[in-house]
């Protein structure tokens, strides 16, 4: 994501899998009173670029993650 919203380069590869935006930083702890075991998200992240509204980073090249440095020299050399 930080690579694709800031046209810091190009993404050569398969597709990604996860979503560009979420939830992280999980913080687990124990009901004083059921001895329940929860947990919480205290982070989301977003976009960079919040104006894109796409939940997968868009390769720039796709192809298979074993080709993808042969591809990515064949793009660098045309």
């Amino acid at each position: 994501m930080l690579i694709s919203d800031n046209q810091l380069g190009k993404i050569v590869g398969e597709p990604l899998a996860n979503s560009s935006r979420g939830y992280g930083e999980i913080a687990k702890f124990k009901l004083s009173n059921s001895g329940l075991v929860t947990q919480v998200s205290t982070m989301k992240w977003y976009r960079v670029d919040e104006t894109i509204t796409d939940e997968l980073i868009e390769l720039d090249i796709k192809c298979n993650s074993e080709e993808a440095l042969q591809t990515l020299i064949e793009y660098l050399n045309n």
